[in-house]
């Protein structure tokens, strides 16, 4: 039996749960669960834990995440994404511009630099001829066929006073709003940081012990709390209206295809996320991601072993300490352990080892074979169908603005996760004297001993 974190690539078409159950078939195991739900449509990266490692489910589930997104401009659907029903669809014509467009590599303070200036002289279409005759009265009718800027017809109603200033995004006769690229990149910045977003309605979130998209495709719609997600970064590789493509990390809860149906209703023209492909989760990259079928090539070849990330190397950033050879009994039965029955390589802990026995979660004497915690069972997962579940990342964490460094603690997978261990936390690797990963320990300073915090003991250890 396969034990660790394998780093599959979820194909679009699959649900998280198809993954798991196609997994189980090619390695002939049933222990195996995925650690973050990925929508159907979308793909990229989904690390599996295999065996034991199921018990890192959770703790896998709260890595930051990072995701390369498009966004579609100017279409509302009910899933928020490309695969829904469309609700409103409006065109979004790019504003005439003097100046370069958007350029991604430019610095977001260098963004002023881009907005184009009206002309002293002249119609803002350079395209198109208004007799000066006809604007000097004030309560002068302007025909709407005189003032066509790019196809779209200017109600006349909309430029009875010439000395008002008409905002581009009121021009929506016909379904159009004229956006520019710097308004574009502008809206998608200023969602970095800490925001509230309300869930969708496809999505697995419960209300009253039902499924929102169980709801949804019922057509009910029920009031949804806003729940604090955080956008560490945003990137924004090219903008080519109406679509934007960028990438984003973010922490555990955020949904990417509500974050691009909220810039929509900040730019007034909708918008729902036309592709999404998850390029990391915590130290798992795209790059080293696996396809099914390749995954079953390894196997008939022998090597998937080691594409297997093994559970202890999850944890390589907490300190190593060892079981004395009396204490072995007592640590393979999950029992707490005093410092003088332990060997620790880079010394005894002290007594204001930070977070130490303070730890969310904390177990004490768990057996081996626990199952992952809510939600992240082998089979916990609906299958919501396509654009149904819930999105990139159904997730929540801690950030900073961009262009910023990150508070400590806050960037995008940090924090006492699995990938990145962090000194200091009272946590140890415990393994028996002869050299057996055992799990985790806690340093508890008021008693002045070790106890379980996550065990990853084999059905043969004892």
């Amino acid at each position: 039996m396969y034990e660790g974190v394998l780093n599959v690539y979820k194909e679009r078409g699959f649900t998280s749960h198809d993954v798991v159950a196609k997994l189980r078939g090619i390695l002939k195991m049933k222990k195996i669960g995925h650690t973050g739900t990925l929508d159907p449509d979308a793909e990229g990266v989904l690390p599996v834990c295999l065996g034991q490692a199921t018990r890192l489910c959770d703790m896998l589930t709260d890595e930051g995440k990072t995701y390369r997104a498009v966004m579609l401009l100017g279409v509302e659907t009910d899933t928020q994404d490309i695969g829904g029903c469309v609700l409103r669809k409006r065109t979004v014509a790019p504003a005439l511009q003097e100046t370069p467009a958007y350029d991604a590599g430019k610095p977001a303070d260098a963004a002023a630099s881009l907005v184009p200036e009206k002309p002293e002289d002249g119609p803002d279409d350079a395209g198109t001829e208004v007799d000066s005759q006809e604007l000097t009265d004030a309560g002068t009718e302007v025909d709407s066929q005189e003032l066509t800027d790019a196809g779209t017809a200017v109600d006349s109603q909309e430029l009875t006073d010439v000395g008002a200033e008409v905002d581009s995004q009121e021009l929506t006769d016909a379904g159009t709003v004229v956006i520019t690229e710097k308004q574009a990149a502008e809206a998608v910045l200023s969602f970095v940081g800490r925001y509230d977003q309300v869930p969708p309605m496809y999505s697995a979130l419960k209300v009253n012990g039902r499924k929102l998209y169980e709801l949804a495709r019922q057509g009910r719609t029920v009031e949804r709390q806003a729940r604090p997600v955080v956008i560490h970064r945003i990137d924004i590789e090219s903008v080519d209206l109406p679509r934007v493509t960028m990438t984003v990390q973010c922490s555990k809860g955020t949904y990417i295809r509500t974050l691009c149906h909220d810039i929509g209703q900040k730019l007034g023209c909708g918008a729902c996320m036309e592709s999404l492909l998850r390029v990391r989760v915590g130290r798992f990259g795209v790059g080293d991601s696996l396809h099914l079928a390749q995954i079953e090539q390894l196997r008939d070849e022998g090597g998937l072993e080691a594409r297997i990330v093994p559970v202890e190397e999850m944890f390589s950033g907490y300190p190593k300490a060892s079981a004395e050879p009396e204490a072995d009994r007592m640590a393979r039965n999950g029992n707490p352990l005093g410092l003088g029955q332990v060997h620790f390589a880079d010394g005894k802990p002290s007594g204001n080892s930070a977070g130490a026995g303070t730890e969310p979660g904390a177990e004490s004497g768990a057996g081996a074979g626990t199952e992952p915690g809510a939600g992240t069972e082998p089979g916990a997962e609906s299958d919501a169908g396509a654009g149904t579940e819930p999105g990139a990342g159904t997730e929540l964490g801690a950030e900073s603005g961009a262009g910023t460094d990150p508070e400590p603690g806050t960037e995008p997978g940090a924090g006492n996760g699995p990938a990145s261990g962090p000194e200091n936390t009272g946590k140890y690797r415990l393994y028996d004297s002869g050299g057996r990963f055992l799990g985790i320990y806690v340093y508890e300073p008021e008693k002045n001993r070790l106890k379980p915090w996550k065990l990853f003991l084999s059905e043969s250890a004892g």
